[in-house]
């Protein structure tokens, strides 16, 4: 790996598994190289269930990362969206099974779809909440959100 890469790329965390990926993002070209595996002759692999789930998390964060880094409103804004969404409509049942069979069924769904209506709000809180916070502390060129055809227009 070059040095200009490694300096310009900031891992953090266990996030040493995914350097291909970050130096990708930053548009340096990945390649592979062929090694010859041994196999182990001497301890066990320490490599279990949580060292997986770790590496998940990472694969999980650094696509988030990757797909939302300029917009984190629109992952929380769909997130929250469907939350309501379904909210709703448990809301809905709830009150339908409550007046006509079960009232006791129909209270319990009230209450989830209520639950889940509220916190759909609060998630599209949070992703207004990131996008003022990125709009706030990370620089953006003005240049992108110029449409190129009004420069043309202009005396």
């Amino acid at each position: 790996m070059r040095t200009e890469v490694v300096k310009k790329i900031q891992v953090y965390g266990e996030m040493h598994r995914l350097i291909p990926v970050l130096a990708h993002n930053l548009n340096y070209r990945i390649t592979e190289i062929p090694v010859e595996h041994h196999r182990r002759r001497y301890g066990k692999s320490k490599y279990g269930m949580e060292r997986f789930t770790r590496g998940a998390m990472d694969v999980l964060t650094m696509w988030f990362l990757t797909k939302y880094r300029h917009a984190p409103g629109h992952f929380f804004g769909k997130l929250g969206v469907l939350q309501k969404l379904f909210g709703l409509i448990i809301l809905i049942a709830g009150i339908y099974v409550w007046r006509t069979t079960h009232p006791a069924v129909g209270a319990a769904l009230f209450t989830a779809g209520l639950i889940l209506a509220s916190t759909g709000a609060i998630t599209i809180c949070i992703g207004l909440f990131a996008e003022l916070m990125l709009r706030h502390f990370v620089r953006i060129d003005p240049a992108l959100y110029v449409a190129e055809d009004s420069a043309q227009d202009a005396p």
